[in-house]
């Protein structure tokens, strides 16, 4: 009986410790896909925030493009109507 008990005894550890290994092994692959989600993420809000400098340039830039062509239009209407007074004031000097 003693025999039949250490037996049973021997066959639960090396049932405990092959589950052990088991754990052990998933825990480890669990952890290198944590770590590659990890790096990922990192990679991603990198790409993000490269992303968003860029839009902010953009951003910039456009706003400089539309300042700069108000800037145009205006004064060509500036000059528009100085032409148009002049044309005026030709034309009615000579009617």
């Amino acid at each position: 009986a003693a025999d039949s008990n250490c037996d049973l005894e021997n066959l639960i550890l090396i049932k405990l410790e092959a589950e052990n290994q088991d754990l052990r092994e998933r825990l480890n692959e669990a952890n290198r896909d944590l770590q590659s989600e990890k790096e990922r993420c990192e990679t991603l809000e990198l790409q993000f925030k490269q992303q968003q400098q860029r839009s902010e340039g953009l951003e910039k830039e456009q706003t400089a493009l539309i300042e700069n062509f108000a800037g145009e239009r205006s004064r060509l209407h500036k000059e528009e109507n100085r032409l148009r007074k002049k044309c005026f004031y030709y034309h009615r000097g000579s009617a």
